[in-house]
């Protein structure tokens, strides 16, 4: 589909068809990773917002054209990008499920400033048990709807956290990030 783009001779247009298959392709990432999914968001309003301001740079039709261009290539940057961080996970040696509460567990640790305080491995171990939680209570059929279901997979996710010492200080903050990965999961899966 990129191989095709690059034969569109109309930079608006080339442009605006690339914005929407991004906006496509980071909607169904989201399904998946809520918080990379974010992320590329960010990445992509930051694109779109300086596209919107153009005018205000030069009313130059050829300047124009090559700030579209440039930004065209940008989001290019941003779908790969976004492929890259698809197949991420092989990297880990972890599924594609498992590799969106790794990133969650990452993120809280970078947030809350214990990154270092735990091992690779040890995060990825935290992921995979968390994907496991998850899915066990996926056999029920009506998991997500059932306020009991739900109520212990929040706790055996809490329960598992904290006897592996995650977060290091008790945060709800971090505990409600990782449910929302969660909620994310129960949705789309």
């Amino acid at each position: 589909f990129l191989e095709k783009l690059k034969n569109i001779k109309f930079p608006n247009t080339k442009y605006q068809a690339l914005i929407k298959l991004l906006k496509k392709a980071i909607k169904e990432f989201g399904k998946t990773n809520i918080l990379k999914a974010t992320e590329f968001s960010k990445r992509l309003k930051s694109v779109i917002d300086r596209y919107n301001t153009r005018n205000e740079i030069s009313e130059v039709e050829e300047i124009i054209d090559d700030l579209v261009n440039g930004l065209s290539e940008e989001i290019e940057v941003i779908y790969k990008d976004l492929k890259q961080e698809k197949q991420s996970f092989e990297d880990l040696e972890i599924t594609y499920d498992e590799k969106a509460f790794y990133d969650i567990l990452i993120n809280i640790a970078k947030k809350y400033n214990f990154y270092n305080k735990f091992t690779e491995e040890k995060y990825i171990y935290l992921a995979k048990e968390i994907k496991k939680q998850v899915s066990n209570k996926s056999k029920y059929t009506d998991w997500t709807i059932r306020q009991d279901i739900k109520d212990e997979l929040y706790f055996n996710i809490a329960v598992l956290l904290r006897k592996n010492g995650y977060p290091p200080q008790s945060s709800d903050d971090a505990y409600e990030d990782i449910m929302k990965q969660v909620e994310n999961f129960k949705k789309y899966n």
